[in-house]
């Protein structure tokens, strides 16, 4: 499909394997390592248990760690880049690119890091037991780009220039040769991956199956590793293993979700040519140039076609379908979409054409006058009635859709829209009817708080090149002067409560960090840079932050107090 703009996605947990497919378990793509970095860039988070109470972090010498509830951070190591000393863009590379290299055992015993860092994608793998005080980190891999431990933290896969190795601690064994993507299972026993020729394998105790050749991408691997999901010459297959593939479709773009159920949603490209004189009306005599031109020349319209997999038969959802406009919800078959219609439309005169415009801006505008939205429930669709949709939101169960309708830019800031917020709940095999929940909301910035509840923003201004507004949760206002981008729901620690920064101050790229737990809101401190939550509930921060060396001392609010961890402390990064 070349290059698309991005296609915005519910949050789902699990990682996602290249292509789309999404499944529990660990999984790496050789190519590099795609992470979410919330507040400034500084705290990172990765999938965890959901009694994990740690936290690592990089100072401006090295990685540590920390165990919240015994209030003790250790350092693990000093070697995390060759030179051992961090500059600016070290610490841009670091922020950007490494919480996902960091890795524990589910037991907590064992922490896995990188050392030796050269560059992007290449490092060497180190080890160390986090209960042994005196342990030294042990090196297992001297050059790597992507590694997966299982959860015992007994064995770890990795890739090292190609080749596809398990090793046990004591000793590596390779796989195979020539690896370009690999999963492993969370005992560490199965693995499965694919080699540069498009093969996919199967390792268990024995020698490794091939379950089919020639393949472009591997879609979805199921929990129990007996189910496959790829792409082999544009076409769509499930196997099973020990059977023979069955294909589902040709002709496919891109897997966007595969259930555990093996339900499916996709994409196939159905762009289109129109004429461009077709959307003008000539109202100019005589022989003019520019319709002469018109009526040669045609343009393309991108846009793609939306089918559904219930496991044995697909079906068609919907054409003309906007790529960028959908969203999946990660535990159910609930899609949302977007549609437009190029047929009756009021044409543009000729005469306005040739005073000012495109036909691309006057295709773009019908683009978008006549954009509806869908929200299909397996293949059941629901229109939306509502115009101008231009935020969408869907709960990862699916059960809860938000969005803001009939938007409209402000005419003192031309660079904000504002609009009505719509509540639209997803009960059995339908979307209910939709109801109007808020008035005058900043169209962009809004997100859940647990599952069904939402946050959002009126009122908002550029404050020293920063968006600051009046936050709201379920209609009430939790707080004013909130900085737009640092508000977060930490639903594993809190499903009911929203963390930002308000007061932010841009000399000092700090401001104060509040909690609005759905009754208060509560002030934990009046400086902080860069906040996270573990999933028992204790906050982190960052404090006393200085802009030329990207760094602060690192805080823990026990509800009570703030206690000093760490000073120099560059980022938080939660496994």
């Amino acid at each position: 499909m070349g290059n698309r703009p991005k296609r915005k996605f519910a949050k789902n947990k699990g990682k996602t394997m290249p292509g789309g497919g999404l499944s529990k378990g660990a999984l790496l793509g050789v190519a590099g390592l795609l992470v979410l970095i919330i507040v400034l860039a500084i705290v990172i988070f990765s999938d965890k248990g959901s009694d994990d109470n740690t936290a690592m972090y990089f100072t401006r010498t090295g990685l540590s760690y920390i165990d919240v509830s015994k209030e003790k951070a250790q350092k693990i190591s000093d070697n995390l880049i060759t030179g051992n000393k961090l500059d600016q863009f070290d610490l841009q590379y670091m922020a950007n690119f490494s919480s996902d290299l960091v890795q524990i055992s589910e037991d907590a015993g064992k922490i896995f890091f990188p050392g030796d860092m050269k560059g992007f994608g290449r490092f060497a793998l180190y080890y160390r037991e986090l209960n042994n005080k005196k342990a030294e980190p042990v090196q297992l891999v001297a050059n790597t780009s992507s590694y997966v431990i299982n959860k015992d933290g007994n064995l770890v896969v990795y890739i090292s220039d190609g080749t596809l190795y398990a090793h046990d601690l004591k000793e590596s064994k390779e796989v195979a040769k020539g690896v370009t993507n690999f999963r492993v299972s969370e005992d560490g026993k199965q693995i499965v991956y694919v080699d540069r020729d498009g093969n996919l394998y199967l390792k268990g105790s024995e020698k490794a199956k091939k379950i089919a050749k020639n393949i472009s991408a591997l879609q979805y691997v199921s929990e129990d590793f007996e189910t496959f999901y790829f792409i082999k010459d544009g076409k769509l297959y499930t196997q099973k293993v020990g059977k023979d593939a069955k294909k589902i479709a040709s002709d496919v773009n891109e897997v966007l979700k595969v259930y555990e159920s093996g339900a499916a949603y996709y994409v196939k490209n159905s762009a289109t040519s129109v004429a461009a004189k077709d959307f003008v009306e000539n109202d100019v005599k005589g022989n003019d140039t520019r319709w002469n031109e018109l009526k040669e020349q045609t343009i393309e319209v991108p846009s793609y076609e939306l089918f559904y997999f219930d496991g044995k038969k697909t079906e068609s959802i919907a054409k003309n379908v906007e790529y960028t406009d959908i969203q999946v919800a990660a535990e159910r078959p609930v899609v949302v979409y977007s549609t437009c219609n190029l047929k009756d439309v009021d044409k543009v005169k000729l005469s306005e054409l040739n005073a000012s415009g495109s036909i691309d801006d006057v295709l773009s505008s019908i683009q978008a006058d006549t954009k509806q939205v869908h929200v299909a429930v397996k293949k059941k669709i629901t229109d939306i009635e509502e115009k101008s949709v231009v935020t969408t939101i869907i709960a990862n169960s699916g059960k809860m859709i938000y969005y803001v309708a009939n938007a409209k830019v402000e005419e003192n800031d031309g660079d904000k829209e504002y609009g009505d917020l719509y509540k639209m709940s997803v009960s059995g095999s339908k979307a209910k009817k939709p109801q109007k929940y808020d008035e005058n909301v900043y169209a962009n910035n809004i997100g859940f708080v647990g599952d069904s509840d939402v946050f959002y923003y009126k009122n908002v201004k550029n404050v020293d090149y920063n968006p600051v507004g009046e936050l709201y949760v379920n209609k009430k206002m939790a707080s004013a002067d909130v900085k737009v981008d640092t508000t977060v729901c930490y639903q594993e620690a809190d499903d009911k409560s929203v963390f930002f920064i308000t007061d932010w101050q841009y000399q000092k790229s700090a401001g104060t960090l509040k909690q609005y737990n759905g009754k208060e809101t509560i002030e934990i401190t009046k400086s902080a840079h860069g906040f996270y939550v573990t999933d028992q509930g204790e906050i982190l921060f960052l404090s006393d932050y200085d802009v030329q060396t990207y760094s602060g001392a690192l805080y823990l609010y026990d509800k009570k107090e703030a206690k000093k961890i760490d000073k120099d402390v560059v980022a938080i990064i939660q496994k």
